[in-house]
């Protein structure tokens, strides 16, 4: 049955993909915006957190799916940055939270997360109820923040989900355009000695899970990453092979990834290897599995 979806984050590289496929389903697409704009499929509301602006009817809607909030790898983590990272992700949140509590609109939601809440656990798949507790590691205490905002939601909504999003494979950017790059001078790049695990997920895969989700009224915290984690040489080795070589493949060197990106390194050098299970026993299936098959479609 089609739905009226309000997307937060609709004009980001998730949402971009994510309000085509619900389109293309039949559902009634809108898009919340600091920005007003025409758009031939998808209706725009705006809103200002700062300025406390909502437009009318915005709320209006079955569910709100919540994916705003600034890169996390867009900027080198400066005080101001990370504030920045922090804020745009809870201050959304509260400010959504307060305006369904002030209107009598009651739609389902579905919030953003990610697996940094894991931080550094690869001795075998984690799963929804193993995450971290070490507020020391940025990542951690972002993600710990950004799901406690959700959770004031869930008492007021109908359906009530988290995605914790994984490590993006998109054509439009991301990790993926990073690992291409160098490839243009014959050279592929791990990092560190490559054993770091990479929990990935194809993007049209991602927002499949949103749908099922939506298609379903499944409530809960599910795991968006594909059923098979690779390390980085593994992630390497599959993409030479997607576009034939010959490649010069090598590690960038851990203290050259940390002068050069400071605090962030931490987050490039993670390794956190995450399960699916939760997802696949709600009967959701997997169309890329495996890294290969998920590059072959994303590259060739």
């Amino acid at each position: 049955m089609a739905k009226k979806i309000l997307i937060t984050g609709g004009t980001g590289l998730i949402g971009i993909e994510l309000r085509e496929l619900l389109r293309l389903q039949g559902h009634d697409v809108r898009i919340l915006s600091r920005s007003k704009k025409d758009h031939p499929h998808f209706k725009f509301f705006h809103w200002d957190v700062e300025k406390d602006e909502l437009e009318d009817g915005a709320l209006d809607v079955d569910i709100i799916v919540h994916l705003a909030g600034a890169g996390i790898a867009d900027e080198r983590w400066t005080d101001q940055r990370k504030r920045i990272i922090i804020d745009s992700r809870v201050e959304t949140t509260r400010f959504l939270e307060r305006k369904i509590r002030e209107s009598s609109f009651r739609p389902g939601y579905i919030g953003a997360s990610a697996i940094g809440i894991y931080g550094n656990q690869d001795e075998h798949a984690v799963t929804e109820d193993e995450v971290s507790a070490d507020m020391d590691n940025f990542l951690v205490k972002v993600c710990h923040l950004w799901e406690d905002s959700h959770r004031h939601l869930e008492e007021v909504v109908g359906q009530w989900a988290i995605v914790r999003i994984g490590i993006v494979l998109s054509p439009n950017g991301g990790v993926l355009n990073k690992l291409l790059l160098p490839m243009k001078a014959r050279t592929a790049n791990y990092f560190g000695d490559g054993s770091q695990v990479f929990s990935w997920i194809h993007i049209k895969e991602l927002c499949r899970i949103f749908s099922f989700l939506i298609e379903n009224q499944v409530s809960g915290i599910y795991n968006g990453v594909a059923p098979n984690p690779v390390n980085g040489k593994e992630m390497i080795d599959a993409l030479t092979n997607v576009k034939s070589g010959p490649y010069l493949k090598f590690g960038v060197p851990e203290k050259a990834i940390e002068v050069m990106f400071g605090e962030m390194s931490t987050a490039i050098l993670a390794s956190t290897k995450v399960s699916s299970e939760k997802i696949q026993e709600k009967g959701f299936k997997f169309e890329f599995e495996k890294v290969r098959g998920a590059l072959e479609d994303l590259v060739a």
